[in-house]
């Protein structure tokens, strides 16, 4: 056994449904049974020096992997930081290279961390807000209760008693949606918080751009995790709150809050899989639809068979819980008849829906049905080419009638919903005799929807693709995002690093698959940039003369620098 990380879940996970301490481990085959008996040995042993009660065992908490797994336990919310440390050396302890000298340094140190984390006043405002059905949100620095406009604050050191002042009867909700999906997330909770916007509300917004409250920028970065939503959630500005759910941010803390009024699953495929033992698709849908256990109502792509048959095994997959949307205009012959055969049932069983048909979009609850719009009233879409974001829009519409906004609204936020509100997911400009189409393509499942986007994009003109990936990404990704670029058609490929996104990789290796891949297409004339500012330069260049040649930019993260080339 190796030890190779401990942290806390501080709210429902893949888990359980409460916070818990973790720990990973690294094994043999058919170590596991052995390893957790010596780690549990070790935890007993470690309460002891340290002077701590020792945390219940529970078999549902311990998972098994290839390769590895996961042991957990409950602790008390106001210790849970202390308690890590314990479970860390527990499981250094129990491992194939203990290190006595770091435990006994460490035991003091342990010791006066529980003394300092000790605070007997948010676990009882914990207990009452459970007790009255007010939600209560805590983390290392302090409590609020009741979201948004209906929160109060308190740092740690200012908790008043549960039974004093105004802070129950003052504390309420906000609606809430929390959204996740291998691809569209960003895109589908940009759009909610914009019709949302169109109708009145005052959006607090986490995504991979960061953390937004009326359409204002607080905070810049990946902002997708539960302190993210913890501070929208606790903003007094805020009426109504679209969280963006990254997986990695509820397999590495769990969620913020223990529910939500709509969660919005948009689709799920392998990417990123590997990671936290996530070992195939239906695990990792597992892993997302955290987001749904604590809904009150749930909306799936009814064209995605992983989510429809989990959906199938769980309580918000009842017909009163759950809304189908689906493209049965896609260019997917097969994934359109799946689709409708899904909604067809769900339909039957008097459940709710948002489809796309014959170019419009419609939506009703069992037999009944009513036309919204056009799919091409939504810009994203580009007329309709667009078929993954016909799917996006379809699955925000499902959220937002779900969230009860107002049928006008929903369509004047579709309506309005451009680059400009979109930033660099589906963005195109001009530049010099080349068109250039920003996008995030950034898996297989992503670059693939592209395909019939680009060639309605580009029609006779030449084309040059862009391209990189995060090094977490397999070496068979990196191949099938190759075989889709190829797809395409392109004259020349450019592909540089993402150095900020290395991620276990060497600097070039990445780039290096690239080249063995197209080596087999002599056709595409291939080369390395090193930067999206070098290969949008390189390709502007190379594309002189050949007015309307499209330039399509994969994973475009580098946006400021980005922006300013093609503003100059």
């Amino acid at each position: 056994m190796r030890y190779l990380d401990a942290r806390r879940l501080t709210g429902p996970n893949l888990l359980t449904k409460t916070p818990l301490v973790v720990v990973e481990v690294a094994l043999a085959p058919g170590e596991a049974p052995d390893a957790e008996r010596r780690y549990r040995s070790e935890l007993v042993r470690v309460c002891g020096r340290v002077g701590v009660p020792v945390p219940a065992p529970s078999g549902d908490r311990v998972r098994v992997h290839t390769g590895g797994a996961v042991f957990a336990f409950e602790a008390p919310f106001d210790v849970m930081l202390a308690y890590t440390e314990v479970a860390e050396l527990a499981a250094i302890a129990a491992s194939d290279a203990p290190n006595p000298a770091l435990e006994d340094e460490a035991i003091s140190r342990i010791v006066a961390q529980f003394a300092a984390e000790a605070c007997p006043a948010l676990l009882e405002f914990l207990a009452a807000g459970a007790a009255r059905g007010v939600p209560v949100l805590a983390d290392d620095d302090g409590v609020s209760v009741g979201l948004g406009v209906h929160s109060v604050y308190y740092a740690r050191t200012e908790i008043p008693p549960v039974d004093g002042g105004p802070t129950w009867t003052a504390a309420g909700t906000i609606p809430i949606a929390l959204i996740t999906g291998t691809n569209g997330k960003t895109t589908s909770s940009r759009l909610l918080a914009h019709v949302a916007g169109k109708a009145g509300f005052t959006v607090g917004a986490t995504s991979t751009d960061g953390v937004l409250v009326g359409g204002v920028l607080q905070e810049k970065g990946d902002w997708t995790g539960p302190a993210a939503a913890r501070e929208v959630l606790r903003n007094r500005a805020v009426d109504f709150a679209v969280l963006e759910t990254a997986r990695g941010g509820i397999l590495r803390r769990g969620l913020a809050l223990a529910a939500c009024d709509v969660a919005l699953l948009t689709n799920v495929s392998g990417d990123h899989l590997g990671d936290y033992g996530i070992e195939d698709v239906p695990q990792m849908a597992e892993a997302k639809a955290v987001i749904a256990d604590g809904a009150k109502c749930v909306v799936v792509n009814g064209a995605d068979p992983v989510l429809l048959a989990l959906a199938a095994k769980r309580p918000w997959g009842a017909p009163e819980t759950l809304v189908l949307f689906a493209d049965f205009s896609g260019v997917d012959a097969e994934r359109v008849a799946e689709s409708e055969r899904a909604v067809a049932a769900h339909r039957e069983a008097g459940g709710r829906f948002v489809v796309a048909r014959d170019g419009a979009v419609y939506a009703g609850s069992g037999a009944a049905e009513e036309l919204l719009f056009a799919d091409s009233l939504a810009p994203i879409t580009f007329g309709g080419a667009a078929r993954y974001n016909v799917e996006n829009v379809l699955g925000v519409v499902a959220a937002s009638r779900a969230l009860g906004l107002p049928s006008s609204a929903i369509a004047e936020g579709v309506a309005t919903f451009g680059a400009a509100e979109n930033p660099g997911r589906g963005t195109l400009v001009a530049k010099g005799d080349a068109r250039i189409f920003l996008d995030f393509g950034h898996n297989p499942d992503g670059v693939r929807a592209l395909i019939p986007l680009v060639a309605a994009l580009r029609g006779a003109s030449g084309l040059t693709v862009i391209a990189g990936l995060a090094g977490d990404r397999s070496d068979e990704d990196v191949a099938a995002v190759a075989a889709a670029i190829v797809a395409m058609g392109p004259d020349r490929v450019y592909v540089r690093e993402l150095e900020r996104y290395l991620r276990g990789r060497e600097l070039g290796e990445i780039s290096e698959l690239f080249a063995k891949e197209f080596a087999h297409h002599p056709a595409v004339a291939f080369a390395r940039a090193t930067s999206e500012v070098d290969a949008l330069q390189r390709a502007v260049a190379a594309a002189r003369g050949e007015k309307g040649h499209l330039v399509l930019l994969l994973v475009h993260v580098d946006h400021d620098p980005v922006a300013a080339y093609l503003a100059d």
